[in-house]
């Protein structure tokens, strides 16, 4: 026997929630069909969910129904036919013609023009993941990365929720590939390129191929365009262009190879860049947040860059709280 998530056992659940919402609209049921149905519905609290969605489709589908007729999904019954039937729902005549295949239609129509969702993307701590897109187009995951996916006929489009991401966009000129963050908007038709969303308001755009145009909320003008080895920064909407070298472009990507690269970057950004990779808390004394730090470390190796930061840095002591707070502080 399948267990209940099961993909067999989901769409024969799916199938029944779309029968029973027929029949619940369409007759009145018997004591014997109640309890088929409580016991139904005491098999898996998914199928509860299922029937409610189905029986709020039928709510709609009178509305719906000429445009499905339109689409050629359904036949609507004559008007001498409907004053004939005692009650003129339609959910009555599904059940003429069947309340799934019609509520199958239902489900097109509702689908239409709208974004067909793909599961949400997600890694881990310390972890990296590569996924192909509907598209062709792929894209690569740093650790402790969330991407939602939403594909529609005229755009592509996914929104960053929180990480870093690395997309080698396949062309298509008739539908623009956008990643949305809180910080800002990346717009392409096919490119390669790298987004860090820092926090809600600081992201980090890295254009390896192609061109990219980003608009940023709030800010005046056009789109910003951003051409290979360009690399902008937004902070609280302000934006920051400047060209970055060839090495540094890798090392600005050389987390798919599970590394991350700091190029003198401030003690203070370093910490915060790999606590975020393990979603630890490290504080960081004012008094060296601004001291610069340079290395190149797996990102699963959290010991060896703490290990490593009194070492470049001799007044720093790494302690930590029972509450498993890390902190870089001035050595005693």
């Amino acid at each position: 026997m399948n267990p209940p998530d099961h993909p067999d056992h989901l769409a024969a659940a799916d199938e029944q929630a779309a029968l029973w919402a027929g029949r619940l609209a369409g007759d009145e049921l018997t004591a014997s069909d109640r309890r088929e149905l409580a016991a139904w519905l005491a098999q898996h609290p998914r199928h509860r969910t299922l029937l409610s969605d189905y029986v709020a489709l039928s709510r709609d589908a009178e509305r719906l129904m000429p445009q499905l007729a339109a689409l050629g999904r359904v036949a609507v019954p004559a008007p001498a036919e409907t004053a004939k039937t005692a009650r003129p729902t339609v959910a009555r005549g599904w059940l003429l013609g069947g309340a799934l295949a019609v509520a199958a239609a239902v489900a097109v129509l509702f689908l239409i023009d709208r974004p067909t969702p793909a599961p949400l993307l997600e890694t881990g701590i310390a972890a990296h993941a590569a996924h192909p897109l509907p598209d062709g187009s792929q894209v690569d995951l740093n650790a402790r990365t969330q991407l939602a996916v939403e594909f529609a006929r005229d755009e592509r489009r996914v929104r960053l929720v929180h990480g870093e991401a690395l997309f080698a966009v396949a062309k298509d000129a008739t539908r623009l590939f956008i990643v949305d963050t809180t910080a800002g908007e990346v717009r392409v038709t096919g490119t390669k390129f790298n987004v860090r969303l820092e926090s809600a308001d600081v992201v980090e755009v890295t254009v390896l191929e192609g061109s990219v145009v980003v608009a940023v909320p709030g800010a005046k003008g056009d789109p910003l365009k951003l051409k290979p080895g360009d690399q902008l920064v937004v902070t609280g909407g302000a934006a920051n262009i400047h060209q970055v070298t060839s090495d540094q472009l890798q090392d600005a990507i050389a987390w798919v190879k599970g590394f991350v690269v700091f190029d003198r970057m401030p003690l203070r950004d370093a910490a915060a860049r790999f606590a975020s990779y393990h979603d630890k808390r490290i504080e960081v004394d004012a008094a060296l947040a601004t001291k610069t730090y340079g290395g190149k470390h797996r990102i699963a190796d959290l010991d060896g860059f703490l290990q490593a930061v009194p070492l470049q840095i001799p007044e720093a002591e790494i302690t930590s709280t029972p509450e498993g707070v890390i902190r870089i502080g001035l050595r005693k």
